[in-house]
């Protein structure tokens, strides 16, 4: 723990990776709110079996943006029409409404 907290602090973001597995890892809901209180740049990147045009995995990951694919850009999504390109976000730009 005392590792990931050091290598956190040296990050601008976090990028939390779900799949159908992630769920029984210990270790990642602890990250993410570490790194939340710490510098509030989460998103979730959810892997999916299927391609999707929504994403809703477990309850609590709802209170963070999302990341999905759209065409050849990667998007950082905050709601249903709240969303920034991927790039900006990392940034700290705020997103648009659209």
């Amino acid at each position: 723990a005392a590792l990931l907290r050091v290598r956190m602090k040296q990050c601008k973001s976090l990028f939390y990776v779900t799949s159908t597995n992630s769920s029984h890892s210990k270790w990642m809901p602890w990250e993410l709110g570490y790194f939340y209180a710490l510098k509030h740049r989460v998103a979730i990147l959810p892997i999916t079996e299927q391609e999707t045009t929504t994403y809703s995995g477990q309850e609590y990951l709802s209170l963070y943006p999302y990341i999905d694919w759209y065409g050849t850009n990667l998007w950082v999504n905050e709601g249903n029409s709240v969303f920034i390109g991927l790039g900006d976000w990392l940034q700290g730009k705020e997103p648009f409404k659209h």
